[in-house]
């Protein structure tokens, strides 16, 4: 027959490594030792102290043969175990709270990545445009060349310390990403085509104006390719991607 104490042994380091590896995943998160206030090596405490508590102690049970300690109303497994995996239990949602969390603040933090340009805008020219039908609109007043050089100085002083950092604050400013969501550079899939507007030409001049863009030598190819790529994150930015995600779960349960 198996001998009690290793048996015991055996399961609190079950136990433990578990325990162990929940508190380790919350270990990356800056609030880990303020959870629920309690600091980690709080929780690792009390984890050996239920362990060692004289409800999981060796003894003999109500049927005269090693077991755990027989309290008639408690789980026949002991009390520590079910203290156990309720702490097990309320790390996970911690966790999972935690990751939630975690994806609000980066929506917050891209959402504060929109920069105002220091160029007032010309006369005329409201930004972030919201509908199609204010992309129609403005690329008639982008037929005025005054105006449209005045929008490519507004959008060339954003600034950027790369081609594809100073397309996504350009076109971050320049249309919101519920509308972003319906264009593509081609206008494959349905979308509409970005590439034949006049803003196309705006961003490729706000590219060339820009500070240190300009000095990278930037041709159409790369302004399509940097364009492609930041129409292609719209499904993703603003939380789309965590919405996405639950409802690919609801719909898999």
């Amino acid at each position: 027959m198996e001998d009690y104490g290793d048996s015991s042994r055996s399961k609190r380091r079950r136990i433990n490594a578990s325990v162990a590896e929940h508190l380790q995943d919350l270990v990356a998160f800056e609030t880990d030792k303020q959870i629920l206030g309690t600091p980690k090596e709080e929780l690792e405490s009390a984890v050996y102290n239920i362990m060692d508590s004289p409800s999981t102690s060796p003894t003999m049970s109500h049927h005269g043969t090693p077991g755990v300690r027989y309290i008639p109303s408690a789980d026949p497994h002991g009390m520590g175990e079910n203290l156990l995996i309720k702490l097990i239990t309320l790390l996970e949602e911690v966790k999972d709270t935690q990751k939630v969390h975690s994806q609000m603040l980066n929506a917050l933090m891209k959402q504060r990545e929109v920069v105002a340009p220091s160029l007032e805008p010309p006369e005329g020219a409201e930004f972030p445009l919201t509908t199609i039908q204010d992309v129609q609109s403005m690329n008639e007043k982008l037929c005025d060349s005054k105006f449209m050089s005045g929008v490519v100085a507004m959008l060339g002083d954003i600034g950027g310390t790369t081609l594809d950092d100073a397309t996504r604050r350009m076109m971050a400013f320049l249309m919101s990403n519920e509308l972003a969501i319906q264009y593509n550079l081609f206008g494959r899939h349905g979308k509409n085509k970005f590439r034949d507007l006049r803003l196309f030409d705006v961003i490729y001049g706000a590219l060339k104006y820009n500070g240190v863009t300009q000095g990278q030598g930037v041709n159409q190819k790369d302004a399509e390719l940097a364009l492609s790529k930041w129409f292609t994150g719209a499904r993703d930015r603003g939380g789309m991607r965590a919405q996405r995600a639950r409802k690919e779960g609801s719909e898999s349960t």
